[in-house]
């Protein structure tokens, strides 16, 4: 029973995955798609279904690409509904862009290892 559960999860996981690659090669600029695509990644090494460095970096990409348009976000549309939408990430606006915010994290149960917003 348990392997056919996994093997369903891993499934529902490589499609999910499959979608946010193609949403993101539609748009470039898809904030939320780049956050959910990270979270794939993540949870696809974390349950040990590609438990590989390849995976892990992949999702250090995407993660990446959240900061660089959050950053452009924050630029380009300054206000509270900016910064509603960050802190769904848990992340805030700064002086400099965007920042980590564990505070806002531990409100929705988000922990991004350190370094991955540069």
């Amino acid at each position: 029973m348990a392997f056919h559960i996994a093997a369903e999860q891993k499934k529902i996981c490589s499609k999910r995955l499959q979608l946010l690659d193609q949403a993101v090669a539609r748009d470039p600029l898809f904030f939320l798609a780049y956050a959910e695509l990270a979270g794939a990644h993540d949870r696809i090494y974390f349950l040990g279904f590609d438990h590989t460095e390849a995976r892990l970096k992949l999702a250090d990409i995407a993660m990446q690409s959240v900061h660089r348009l959050a950053s452009q976000l924050r630029r380009d549309t300054p206000g509270p509904r900016t910064a509603s939408l960050l802190g769904v990430f848990g992340l805030r606006p700064s002086p400099t862009g965007v920042e980590y915010c564990p505070r806002h994290a531990a409100e929705r149960n988000l922990e991004f290892p350190s370094g991955w917003l540069h």
